[in-house]
C-alpha cells in the first residue's frame, strides 16, 4: 500500500489516511488526524467570529437554516431519534441545573424572550390559542376558589382611578391589568384590598412571587 508523510506530525502513515485537495487535485499534505486537530484549534480560537458570522447569515436569510435542519432530520431518522433520545436523558439527568441556567438567561435577555414568545405564537397559532385557554381556565379557576369579596367592573375602575390610570409599579401609563398582591395562589384574597393595576411587563415579571420579592429583585 503506497504511502506518505504527514508534514505536521512527520508520520508515514497510509495514503488513505490523507484526505483530497480538490484545488489543488492532489492528497493533502497534512493527514485527516492533523487536519481535524488544526481545523478544531481554529474553530475555537475565532468562536466569537463564527457565531457572528452564523448569526448574520441567519438574518439574511430567514428559513434555510430550518430547511436544511428539516431535510437532514427526513435523510437520517435513525441519527435524527438517537440524538432526541440522547437530548431527552439529558434533560432528565441535568434538570435542575438546567432550568436553573434557563432562567438565568430569561433574566438577562428579557427582550430576546419576548421576541422568542412573539414569534412562537404568530408560528403555531392554534396551540398559543389552546395555551391561552389552559391559562384562563387556571387563572378562573383560582379566582373562583379564592377567598375574599370579589370585585365589580365599578370597583376595579375605581382602583385604576386611584392610580391615576397607571402602572402601580412602575407608574407607566399603559394598558392595565389587575394584579394580586398577595398572589391567588399563595392565600391571597380576591377583594379591593389585595389589588393594584399592573402593567403587562410587570405583572408578567412579578408573576407569583411576594410584593417584597418582585421589589428586591428589581433592585438587582
Amino acid at each position: 500500500m503506497e504511502k506518505k508523510t504527514c508534514s505536521t506530525c512527520e508520520l508515514e502513515k497510509p495514503i488513505d489516511e490523507y484526505g483530497f485537495d480538490n484545488r489543488r487535485n492532489q492528497t493533502k499534505a497534512r493527514c485527516k488526524k492533523c487536519c481535524s486537530a488544526a481545523s478544531s484549534a481554529w474553530n475555537r480560537e475565532h468562536l466569537e467570529n463564527m457565531r457572528a458570522a452564523h448569526r448574520t447569515y441567519t438574518q439574511s436569510h430567514p428559513g434555510v437554516e430550518n430547511e436544511r435542519a428539516r431535510l437532514w432530520r427526513i435523510n437520517n431518522p435513525e441519527k435524527y431519534q438517537s440524538e432526541l433520545e440522547e437530548a431527552r436523558n439529558y434533560k432528565k439527568n441535568h434538570r435542575k441545573q438546567m432550568n436553573s441556567t434557563d432562567k438565568l438567561w430569561r433574566k438577562a435577555n428579557p427582550e430576546k424572550v419576548k421576541e422568542s414568545r412573539k414569534r412562537w405564537a404568530i408560528n403555531h397559532p392554534d396551540k398559543y390559542a389552546k395555551k391561552a385557554k389552559r391559562d384562563w381556565q387556571k387563572r378562573r379557576a383560582v379566582k373562583c376558589n379564592a377567598e375574599g369579596n370579589g370585585i365589580t367592573p365599578e370597583q376595579w375602575k375605581m382602583v385604576m382611578g386611584e392610580f391615576g390610570y397607571r402602572c402601580a409599579y412602575c407608574s407607566q401609563q399603559k394598558p392595565l391589568a389587575m394584579d394580586h398582591i398577595v398572589p391567588l395562589s399563595k392565600g391571597g384574597r380576591h377583594d379591593l384590598d389585595n389589588v393594584v393595576p399592573a402593567c403587562q411587563p410587570c405583572n408578567s415579571s412579578k408573576g407569583t412571587n411576594s410584593l417584597l420579592m418582585f421589589l428586591y429583585r428589581r433592585l438587582l
